[in-house]
């Protein structure tokens, strides 16, 4: 399975990440995921029918 390594620069204060910085992480993540969806739907991939 794959591992993710994210690094999160914090700009905000008091420890909250800003709107932008969650924005970016969470568009992060949804590339990551459709491309690990993308891989296993390939031949012989898990979701390969």
């Amino acid at each position: 399975s794959p591992v993710y390594h994210i690094a999160i620069q914090n700009d905000g204060a008091n420890g909250q990440i800003g709107p932008e910085a969650a924005g970016t992480l969470v568009q992060l993540i949804d590339q990551r995921v459709q491309a690990v969806m993308l891989s296993m739907r390939r031949d012989g991939g898990m979701l390969s029918g």
